[in-house]
C-alpha cells in the first residue's frame, strides 16, 4: 500500500483481467468511504495505475484527479459494425489504454453494434478499451466504450477522460468537457498543469454482505 493513501482499490474485468484502475470506481469508492465514516471530504486512494487524490463537491459529486494523460503515437484502425469501417483512431494510456475513434453522426453512434470487440490494428500491447465519440456541441461529446475483458458498458471513466484528451487537439487549456454516455454524464477539466479531473456523481444504491471464506479464497 501507497504511504500517500490509507486506502487501495483493487479492479478486475469481467473475465478476470486486472486492470489499471477503474476512474468511476475510484468515485463510488470514495463515496463508500465517505458514507461509512473512514474518509472525510478529501482522500486519496492507492491503485495499480497510481495515487489518485479526490474529493468531494457542495452539490454531492465525487471528483477525482485522473494524473497526466500519455497520447501515444500508434494510430490504430478500428473497425465495427454496422456503419464505422476502418477508422483512424487516437491512443490514449489514461493510464488504461484507450482507442478514441470519432464518428461522424449521432445516428452513426447509436447504430454501432458493440456486442462483439472492434476490430482493432494494430492492437496495443495490452489490449484496449475502444470508445466511439461524436461531438454535439462546444466541448460537449456523446459516446459509447467497449472495454476489453468486458464488453460495452454504460460508462468508463478512464475512457471519458481519454476522450476528452483525444478531442482537445489544443492541450490543456483549463476548460471542463461534457461527456455523455449510455449511464449518464461526467465532467472532464483538462488543468493547465496537465492533470486530468474527472467529476460525477457517486450515488450507493445497495449493501452486500461477503463470507470471509470466500475473501480468502480471492486473496490466497
Amino acid at each position: 500500500m501507497s504511504t500517500e493513501a490509507a486506502y487501495f482499490m483493487d479492479y478486475r474485468n469481467a473475465d478476470g483481467s486486472v486492470a489499471s484502475m477503474c476512474g468511476n470506481g475510484v468515485r463510488v469508492f470514495v463515496r463508500y468511504l465517505r458514507a461509512v465514516g473512514l474518509v472525510d471530504d478529501y482522500a486519496a486512494v492507492a491503485t495499480r495505475g497510481g495515487v489518485k487524490r479526490t474529493w468531494l463537491t457542495d452539490e454531492g459529486d465525487v471528483i477525482v484527479d485522473m494524473g497526466l494523460p500519455l497520447a501515444l503515437a500508434d494510430r490504430p484502425v478500428a473497425t465495427a459494425a454496422p456503419s464505422i469501417d476502418a477508422v483512424p483512431g487516437v491512443a490514449v494510456q489514461m493510464p488504461n489504454p484507450h482507442v478514441v475513434v470519432p464518428v461522424p453522426s449521432r445516428a452513426d453512434l447509436d447504430a454501432l453494434d458493440l456486442s462483439r470487440a472492434p476490430l482493432v490494428e494494430p492492437s496495443l500491447p495490452d489490449g484496449q478499451n475502444v470508445e466511439f465519440v461524436v461531438r454535439v456541441g462546444p466541448r460537449h461529446v456523446a459516446m459509447r466504450v467497449h472495454e476489453r475483458g468486458v464488453g460495452e458498458t454504460r460508462s468508463c471513466g478512464t475512457g471519458i477522460c481519454a476522450a476528452v484528451v483525444a478531442a482537445e487537439g489544443a492541450g490543456p487549456d483549463g476548460s471542463t468537457w461534457q461527456v455523455d454516455v449510455p449511464g449518464g454524464t461526467c465532467r472532464v477539466t483538462w488543468q493547465r498543469s496537465g492533470e486530468v479531473h474527472l467529476a460525477g456523481p457517486a450515488v450507493l444504491v445497495g449493501e452486500i454482505e461477503l463470507d470471509p471464506a470466500w475473501l480468502d479464497r480471492v486473496s490466497s
